[in-house]
C-alpha cells in the first residue's frame, strides 16, 4: 500500500467519524445539567446577579455595625487605669535587671585555684 492510499484512508476515517459524533451529539438530549449554564441566547436577569453581591454587602455592615457596638461599651476608665499601669516604672521591672547593675569582673583578676577543690567520680555522676 501507498502512502496516499493511507492518508485518503485515514482522512475518510476522520470524516466519518466527525458525521457519526455530529449525529449523536444532535440526537441525544441535553443533559440537566446543561441548564446552569446559560448560552448566548438567553439573557440572566439583572436582579439575579445583583443578589449576591447585596447580601455580602449586608453582611459587611452588619458585623461593621456589631463591632462599632462592642467597641463603644468599653469602659474609658478602664483604659485610664490600664493606661496608668502600664506607664509605671515598676511595671516594667523583672528579677533579672538586677543582674544588669552588677559590673563584670575586670579580666585581671585571678582565678580560684582548683588545688583544693576534690569531686569524687561517685559525685561527678550524681
Amino acid at each position: 500500500m501507498s502512502d496516499q492510499n493511507l492518508d485518503r484512508d485515514d482522512e475518510r476515517l476522520a470524516s466519518a467519524l466527525r458525521v457519526g459524533l455530529a449525529a449523536r451529539d444532535r440526537s441525544a438530549p441535553p443533559p440537566r445539567f446543561a441548564a446552569v449554564w446559560p448560552g448566548t441566547s438567553t439573557t440572566r436577569r439583572s436582579a439575579l446577579t445583583w443578589r449576591p453581591a447585596f447580601a455580602a454587602v449586608a453582611t459587611v455592615v452588619v458585623v461593621a455595625g456589631l463591632s462599632w457596638t462592642w467597641i463603644n461599651r468599653s469602659d474609658t476608665r478602664l483604659d485610664a487605669s490600664l493606661a496608668r499601669e502600664l506607664s509605671a516604672p515598676e511595671y516594667w521591672r523583672v528579677p533579672t535587671d538586677e543582674l544588669l547593675a552588677f559590673a563584670a569582673p575586670p579580666l585581671s583578676v585571678d582565678l580560684p585555684s582548683p588545688a583544693g577543690f576534690h569531686v569524687s567520680l561517685e559525685e561527678s555522676l550524681l
